[in-house]
């Protein structure tokens, strides 16, 4: 077996599964048995990639205090208090303080999925 993604090099499966890092969305990944000797390789068979193939990021690494009530964010992520997911956009931190929790995961863009989530517990 083979692979290519998009329309680059055909290159060996080795296995019987195969993790192709650096997927995007939309990138067209086609599959086909190679060629051997005289007989020529298989149709490819094509899978689109859609943000639920690709294994999401690591959580980012949140800075919080439960003591000061704070917590910092950073461009690009975004957070959920209990009401949806809100895109931290410099000035919309959330209010933590009494009993909050407070999801953070990196935003999904146009070619990756959103990462995994990070919760921190405050209390009053």
């Amino acid at each position: 077996m083979e692979y290519r993604v998009n329309s680059g090099t055909w290159t060996n499966i080795a296995g019987i599964t195969l993790e192709i890092a650096n997927a995007n969305i939309g990138d067209r990944i086609q599959v086909r048995v190679k060629a051997s000797g005289s007989k020529p390789a298989s149709a490819a068979q094509t899978i689109t990639v859609t943000a639920a193939t690709i294994r999401p990021a690591a959580a980012p690494t949140v800075v919080f205090d439960d003591t000061a009530d704070t917590i910092t964010l950073q461009s690009g992520w975004e957070f959920n208090t209990g009401s949806g997911w809100v895109a931290f956009d410099g000035s919309n931190t959330p209010v933590v303080t009494g009993s909050v929790t407070v999801q953070v995961r990196v935003a999904q863009t146009s070619t990756k999925p959103a990462s995994e989530i990070q919760t921190i517990t405050f209390t009053p």
